[in-house]
Order: structure tokens, then sequence, then C-alpha cells
């Protein structure tokens, strides 16, 4: 089908050039990323995350967009507002990232990167956080039927990984996953391809908060669009009870994402494997490649989907275009370039590689791949997107309004409104936006004598128009 979306895609244009107008949002998307700031190891190689290089005095704070920004274990990190759709969440993420880099006081050298280079003794590489929040009526007991299918994702949502021995990985955060469900985030908890953490413990207690903690941080827009909307698919199909519950061995699974994240891409540029071979969930009862594994996703949601919504609409055939290209990779290399971290970063290392010959050794590669994840200008990812390298889902227009502006449909709308009126800085005889309130559930407005209005927010998906009412009455019988 020749939408107008892939059309103007296939020109260099944005898939979308504004927000769609959605019917009734079904369930919340959110992320969360933490940030890398530049050092060094005793080895020479980059590593990430060990200390701030700016006065950060202002963090924590809630954004006028209803997001949010902190500094957690010594690195900053970015929180997405409330969004109901992969368009959205891919938007106001990309402006988060812009607001960490340019507005916020955060070190010049930030990356959305997930690993490093090691900085310890054994200078054994770290991983740190991209996380992914989802609401749904999938109950906990069920969610070990989206594993295989989270595997299968990688494919399209790697951002690659050269490691310090040279070898190149399609995933960043594969080779840190090592169990399928955990309770935490941390190394000490263990790391699962499905997360329980924040799960209610009332079994009645619905809508599901779905915490995933399996994927990585994207830069390229299709990349991260796919990667949110690839989950959105997976619960509305499983929600529907349409989606194949597969049986698999759970720690065989661990090792097909592994496998999947190690092939290395070497048959880009020396096809040696088959195309049955490529990518194969060993781990199934009934075998299958993770290429096989999401056409059968997006044939049900062609099936049981298209026609919903705009967004679903284009989601659906650009996956189904981009699996086609897959599918024949030596072809439709140039294209994929386009469109993937993974197979971007590849290629500029290749290039690399090709220029320097023997000169390329590991740690010069690292700051390569640690480049290409560089926010601003100076990024290699950013320099791909401003010179027509990289395909577009939005328009600059529709980030820089999602800088500003909280998404309409969910309670970020109202956090976002109290946070412009009132700011949260804290300025003698006005009232400020309490900024150490951690949870998304509540905002409060206070002032230098700690007088205090709290406004309860406990439905995501209610923008609080209540709320925004009484304080704007409020804010009248004050004058």
């Amino acid at each position: 089908m020749n939408h107008p979306a892939l059309h103007r895609l296939s020109t260099g244009q944005p898939l979308f050039t504004s927000f769609p107008v959605l019917a009734e949002p079904i369930r919340v998307f959110g992320a969360e990323n933490e940030l890398g700031i530049t050092s060094f190891s005793r080895n020479g190689s980059p590593s990430i995350g060990i200390e701030l290089e700016k006065d950060t005095h202002g963090m924590p704070c809630w954004c006028q967009n209803g997001g949010r920004m902190y500094i957690d274990l010594g690195h900053p990190e970015i929180c997405s507002p409330e969004t109901t759709n992969p368009l959205d969440l891919t938007v106001w993420l990309h402006s988060m990232m812009e607001l960490a880099h340019s507005e916020l006081g955060f070190s010049s050298h930030l990356f959305a990167n997930n690993v490093d280079w090691g900085n310890g003794e054994n200078f054994r590489p770290q991983s740190f956080g991209s996380h992914e929040s989802y609401l749904t009526s999938v109950p906990l007991r069920d969610w070990q039927y989206l594993a295989p299918y989270l595997v299968a994702r990688t494919i399209l949502s790697g951002a690659g990984y050269v490691r310090n021995d040279g070898y190149f990985e399609i995933s960043q955060r594969a080779s840190f996953i090592d169990c399928l469900s955990s309770g935490g985030t941390q190394i000490q908890d263990g790391r699962g391809i499905i997360c329980t953490r924040n799960y209610p413990p009332e079994e009645n207690s619905r809508p599901y908060r779905l915490h995933l903690i399996v994927a990585e941080a994207n830069l390229n827009q299709v990349a991260l669009f796919l990667k949110f909307g690839l989950v959105g698919l997976f619960l509305d199909l499983l929600e529907m009870g349409v989606l194949p519950r597969l049986e698999f061995d759970g720690r065989l699974l661990i090792g097909d994402l592994q496998t999947i994240s190690m092939s290395s891409l070497d048959w880009i540029y020396h096809p040696i494997k088959k195309k049955e071979d490529r990518w194969v969930l060993r781990s199934l009862e009934h075998k299958q490649t993770a290429l096989e594994l999401l056409w059968s996703v997006t044939e049900l949601a062609a099936k049981y989907l298209f026609g919903r919504d705009e967004v679903t609409d284009v989601l659906t055939l650009l996956l189904a275009e981009t699996l086609e290209m897959l599918n024949d990779i030596e072809f439709n290399l140039p294209r994929l370039l386009r469109r993937s971290d993974a197979f971007a970063k590849l290629f500029l290392l290749r290039e690399f590689v090709s220029d320097a010959g023997s000169a390329a050794d590991p740690r010069t590669l690292a700051s390569i791949d640690m480049q290409y994840h560089q926010l601003g200008p100076e990024g290699l990812q950013q320099c791909l997107h401003l010179q027509g390298s990289a395909d577009r889902v939005f328009t600059d227009v529709m980030k820089i309004t999602a800088m500003s502006n909280p998404p309409v449909a969910t309670r970020a709308s109202f956090r976002g409104w109290l946070v412009r009126e009132f700011g949260s800085e804290e300025i003698p005889g006005k009232f400020f936006v309490e900024r150490y309130r951690k949870v998304w559930d509540e905002c409060a407005l206070t002032n230098s004598d700690r007088h205090q209005h709290s406004f309860k927010m406990t439905d995501p998906l209610n923008p609080y128009h209540i709320h925004r009412k009484s304080v704007e009455r409020w804010m009248r019988n004050r004058k």
C-alpha cells in the first residue's frame, strides 16, 4: 500500500508533519534514559557515567513538557512525560534529550548510550539503563509470552556496540541480560527480559505497569518509533487474545538474545549465512527466526488493528517495509543504514577501518562508537540526521513544540501547565512546583514558608482539567 507517509519518507521527508488526532487513548507509553558523561579509564578507553562536569544545582526538576530530569547515582537521567502512542513517545523523548543538551546546564558532553568500556581495575564494562514503561490490562502471569517477541525486536532496536576486543555486537544491552524475569534493574538483582518492578501487588489493580529494561537507547528516529511501536502491538494483540503464546525454554532464550547480538553483522558485507540461519530462535518449541516472528506480528496487526488510527496504520506499514529490507539485506543495505542505529554505526566503523587499516585499534573504535551517541551537533548520529542520511519520523517543529508543551491526553498535561505557570525555582513570596517530589501521581505547589497545595493524579490517562480549573480560580482569588 502506497501510504502518503511512506512516500514522504522515501523522498527524504518525515513520516509525520504534525501530531495526528487519535481516538480515545488505550494505554500510556513512557521511557527514561540514563545519560553518560565523558571520562577515560586507565587503559585509555572511554568510560561513561562517572561524574558531572557542570553545576547542576537546578536538578532535579520537572519540565514544562511534563517530563523530568534529575541526578541519579552521579549521572543525569531524563524521563519522558506520559504519552499515549509510540509517535508521541518518540517525539517527547527526543525533546527531553534536546533539553538535557541545550537548556538545563548539564555537561556539554552527554551521551544517550547504555554501556561503556570499563573504568575499574579489570576494565569491565558497565551497563546503565534505557527503560520503557507501558500500561496494560495483561496480568503478570501472562507477561512471559512477550519474551520471545522482545528478543526478536533486537534486530530492529539494537544500537550497536564495539567491544574492547574490537568485536561488534548488534545490541549494547544483550550481554547484560541474564534471566527471563527479574524484580529489579541492577546487576545484583539480575537483569531480566521481563522486569516486574512496580507491578501492583493486588491482582485486580488494573492497568498494570510493564517495565522493560531489555533494550537500549536509540537515537535514530525510525528505530525508536519501531521499538516503542512493536511493544504497543505486542500488547494490543495479547490483550485481544490473538498473539500466539509460544512455548519456549527460558534459559535458551537468554542464549538466543546474546547469539542474535553477537552475530556481528559480518554477513552484511560478506554474506556467508543462509537466510534461514540468520537470527534463529532455537529456544522455541517450533524453531523460527526473529524475522519470521516479527513478520507474524505484522500480519496480525494488519488483520486486527489496521484502520484503528493513523499512527497504528503507518507503524504497521513501516514495520512491513523494514522487515522486507531485512529479508534481503545485501540489496537494501543503503536504505537500512537510514533507519537502524546498529547498521549505521557499523557502516561508520568499517569506513574508518578501511581508511585507517592496522591503525584502527579497539580504543579508537570505542571512541567512534561513543561519539555516535553524543547529544548535540558533534554526535555522529546527529551529523547523519543533519546531512539527510537518516530517515525522520517527525519534523523539527514537532520536536520544538514538545520541548515546551506536554501531551494533551495524559496527566502530564496538568503537570506541564503547572510548571509553565509557576516554575520550579524557589522565589521568596512566590509559589513554585515542588521539584524534589519524585512521584508521578502527585504534584504540589509550595512557597518559601512551606505552605503547600497538593494535587493527586492517580489516573495517567486523565489530563486533570479539574485541577487546572481549581488552580485558576485560586489564582484569580489571590489577585
